[in-house]
Order: C-alpha cells, then structure tokens, then sequence
C-alpha cells in the first residue's frame, strides 16, 4: 500500500465517479483504476462495488476511507512542519479564530502572548470551526479558537474555555422585544434567521433538534455566515434567532436578547481551543496557558447569567 494508492482511493471513494476523480487529480482514467486495483489486491480487498452506472463503496471501503483521510492529514500536517522548521514560519504562530470570540478571553490572551514572546509574529486568521479543523490537519495554523457544540473534532486536542447558553435575539422595535424571559415554542411563529449549515453542522443540528422538542420546525428565511450578519438582519427585522452572544456581552443596536426558559441544558455554545496533540511547542503551550489563566479570572460558572 503506497501513499499515492491511497491519495488516488480517497478521491475515488469521496466523489463515486472515476471520471470525476481522475479530474480531481489532474490524470487520466486508466491509470487511476489500476491503482485502485493495485490497492485492493495488496490489501487482498474489495474496496468499491462497480457497474456500468455507479460506484459504491463496500463495507471494507468505507473503513478504509476515513483512516486514509486521517493519515493523508498526517503526512500533509508532517510536511508543512517541516517545512516551517526549514523556513521562517518556525518565528510566527498562527491562529485562526471564529467573529464570536473576540467576546472572550481570547483578545486578552493573544495581548499578553505578543508582549511574552516578542521574538515572534502573530497572526490571527478568522474562518469557520470546520475550516479551522481542517487548517489544523493540514498544518496551515498553531491553534484555532471557535465556538462548539457536540462531540469533539477526531484528530484534536480541545479543550473548552467558556460555555453560554443560547439566548433568543428579537428586533428590540418587536412587541416580543418587551419580555425578559420566552419559551421556545413562542418563537415558532415568527421567521428565523440561523447560520449556513455547513459552518457549524452540530450547533444547526442541536437547534432544530431543539424546536422539533417544543413541537415546531423553525421557519428559516435567511442563512448568515457570520454571527454579526446573523444580528445585524435580527436587528432590520428580517427575524429571530438563537444566539451566544447575549445583553450580558455588550449592547448590540436594535437586538433585544431574551432568555428562553426551555431551552436544553446540552443546548450550550462552548469556546473551545483546538490544536494538534503531536504539533505542540513552547509558544504553543504559553498560549494555552494564558488562556485559561483568563478563563479562570472572568468565568465563574456555566450560564451563570441565566440565573439572574
């Protein structure tokens, strides 16, 4: 079994078309069904159930398809720090983080590292939690910070920082906006506004998993990429929201945040830190550290602002 076998499977198996696969990959046909062959007979496997309209992937397949995705983001995260160690990168620590955490800890922390390590460069990238994991894998940042919910990332250290519920934010010129507190269900009439799904898969899910447990389904007229996006259309009255930020973080123009009485104790946006367990360094390590140092400082319980 080569590296390059294995290369040639994944695209195969991803996109369950040769053609399409061999596109991908910048080569022809032929040769790339003789490495699927060639993998299949070292392995002394079937790896993909083939006929004239389709292509499967046998129960063998599937295995193997996830634990070649993870050693190819192995051999990738392998090169990329060696070739920072080669290069000047090996001065410069990268993180990516998601809009929302700048109401964390976060900006404190990247402060402090910065005037503890003058000696190197930081950079802060902002991108989604499922591009930040992949950036991870492939090397391409230090650590990501960005907001979760669900089971950990396969392939990551993670470690959460600061946990909130979920608040509902309204127009503040709605009646709705009058109340302090809501059930969810009382939102079952009014359009919704919720981020891609494909941004942050689990939180979508966890919410509508959420609605369809108060007997509705929300009604979604606009996606958002981003949580500001998401606010500012709260705010022109598009619709209403579920959100981590909330009242308690800062004022946000014409968005009133109201808490929802029912809304699932497992229902909790966490902040969380990401790396690779493998990839840790000295800066790295500092970093974690001055994090949680915050954490400890500014977060006395989970939700405690629900309480009041």
């Amino acid at each position: 079994m080569e590296y390059h076998h294995l290369q040639h499977f994944v695209a195969v198996a991803e996109e369950l078309h040769f053609g399409k696969a061999a596109i991908r990959l910048n080569m022809a046909q032929p040769p790339l069904s003789q490495s699927i062959k060639r993998l299949e007979a070292s392995l002394d496997l079937q790896l993909l159930e083939r006929s004239r309209r389709s292509v499967s992937l046998t129960p063998a397949g599937r295995v193997l398809l996830e634990e070649a995705k993870n050693l190819i983001a192995q051999v990738e995260l392998a090169k990329s720090l060696a070739k920072r160690a080669a290069s000047s990168d090996i001065n410069r620590f990268r993180i990516g983080v998601t809009p929302m955490v700048i109401y964390s800890v976060v900006p404190r922390a990247i402060a402090a590292f910065r005037r503890r390590w003058p000696g190197i460069s930081v950079t802060v990238e902002e991108c989604s939690s499922v591009a930040q994991r992949q950036k991870l894998l492939m090397g391409e940042i230090d650590i990501g910070v960005f907001t979760h919910y669900g089971e950990p990332f396969q392939g990551l250290s993670m470690r959460c920082i600061e946990r909130h519920k979920f608040y509902a934010a309204v127009p503040t010129f709605w009646p709705i906006a009058r109340k302090k507190q809501i059930a969810l269900k009382e939102l079952a009439v009014h359009p919704w506004i919720m981020h891609e799904p494909s941004l942050n898969p689990s939180v979508y899910a966890g919410i509508h998993a959420a609605c369809r447990a108060s007997g509705f389904a929300p009604n979604i007229v606009q996606h958002a990429n981003q949580a500001y996006a998401m606010l500012s259309l709260v705010a022109s009255g598009v619709g209403v929201a579920l959100s981590g930020i909330h009242g308690e973080m800062g004022a946000i123009k014409g968005v009133s945040f109201l808490k929802v009485i029912d809304i699932p104790e497992e229902l909790i946006s966490e902040y969380m830190l990401a790396w690779v367990p493998h990839a840790t360094s000295p800066p790295l390590s500092s970093f974690i550290n001055l994090v949680e140092e915050y954490s400890r400082k500014t977060t006395s319980s989970v939700n405690a602002e629900y309480a009041k």
